[in-house]
């Protein structure tokens, strides 16, 4: 059997939650593109550990035939795994919504030609419109909230 490449060996590793938190929460020092790439992996990351906590136990070939792109899986993107759990009914209408927005942020952070940042009006706009985490956990001080913390 191959071994497998180091730099792919580091990019499957599973952090701890807490690592995975102390990770977020350190994002907000970070430049904005930084933050939003960066953020979306890590919650990418997370839905598949999820998903793969719902489905039947897996190989590591099947997982991988799933979720890497190498293997053209139907997971590979945030999209596809947002479309599923959804689905198997992981979480509602509004979680969904929530995540396409931060993929959609993070498209835009990846793939623009111009600076952006959360400051950016149709960032800034699209964050201030998450439905989740407003909600339930900020109600009192979303207006005080900036668009980076919101992500």
């Amino acid at each position: 059997m191959a071994k497998k490449d180091p730099l792919k060996q580091l990019r499957d590793e599973n952090p701890a939650n807490n690592e995975l938190m102390g990770r977020m929460m350190a994002l907000q020092a970070e430049p904005d593109y930084v933050a939003a790439v960066v953020a979306a992996s890590l919650l990418d990351h997370s839905l598949q550990q999820a998903l793969l906590a719902r489905f039947t136990p897996l190989s590591d070939s099947k997982q991988n035939a799933l979720f890497l792109d190498a293997s053209n899986g139907p997971l590979t993107s945030l999209a596809a795994k947002n479309r599923v759990a959804h689905a198997i009914g992981m979480y509602g209408p509004s979680t969904s919504n929530d995540l396409d927005s931060i993929r959609a942020i993070r498209n835009t952070f990846s793939h623009a030609k111009v600076a952006v940042t959360f400051a950016t009006p149709a960032i800034a706009d699209k964050c201030r419109k998450f439905e989740l985490l407003p909600r339930h956990y900020l109600p009192d001080t979303i207006s005080e909230t900036s668009p980076k913390q919101l992500f």
